[in-house]
């Protein structure tokens, strides 16, 4: 099995160039108290806004394993996150995973970033009125498991679809054409 991950800055870039709003995500250490951080490492993961392709290109730093992630601010402006009162809420969230299965289970890095993320993303849309999301996780092929391999938990979150270079696979049916 591949221990890389799907690259996703094609599908950003495609994004910010067909003028869609983007967040991407950054881990954070020191979190609020309505905040569940992670017991080992005492962070979290919130979402912030890229603006441009040329912010996509200049805007990001490496982050806590290397993995670029936004700086704070844009110029001398706070980078807005998708909790800010300006936001209307997301249509989509791209998932990494170390592993799926076909029944759209996810198997993250061990630290719920993610599924911690998503419940406290899923009870402000509710207060705001914000419809939920679609999950879709990116996949290697390898990175694919039989049916019901991947063990879930009360608090793990199940995806909507998951996409892989040959393969889709949904809630309803899998899917075999090509990307």
């Amino acid at each position: 099995m591949s221990t890389g991950e799907v690259q996703t800055d094609s599908i950003i870039q495609q994004a910010l160039d067909d003028g869609k709003i983007v967040y991407v995500p950054r881990i954070m250490r020191d979190p609020p108290r309505s905040v569940t951080a992670n017991q080992s490492t005492g962070s979290y993961m919130n979402l912030f806004r890229l603006y441009s392709p040329l912010d996509f290109e200049t805007g990001l730093i490496p982050g806590v394993w290397g993995i670029r992630e936004p700086n704070l601010l844009v110029g001398n402006t706070p980078r807005a996150t998708v909790f800010d009162e300006e936001s209307m809420g997301l249509d989509l969230i791209l998932m990494p995973g170390m592993a799926f299965d076909r029944e759209l289970a996810r198997l993250g890095h061990g630290k719920g970033y993610y599924d911690n993320f998503i419940a406290r993303y899923l009870s402000t849309a509710e207060n705001k009125g914000w419809p939920k999301p679609t999950l879709i996780g990116l996949s290697l092929e390898e990175q694919v498991l039989d049916t019901s391999v991947i063990p879930m938990a009360e608090h793990d979150v199940r995806l909507d679809a998951l996409v892989t270079r040959a393969s889709c696979y949904g809630i309803d049916s899998e899917m075999t054409t090509p990307l």
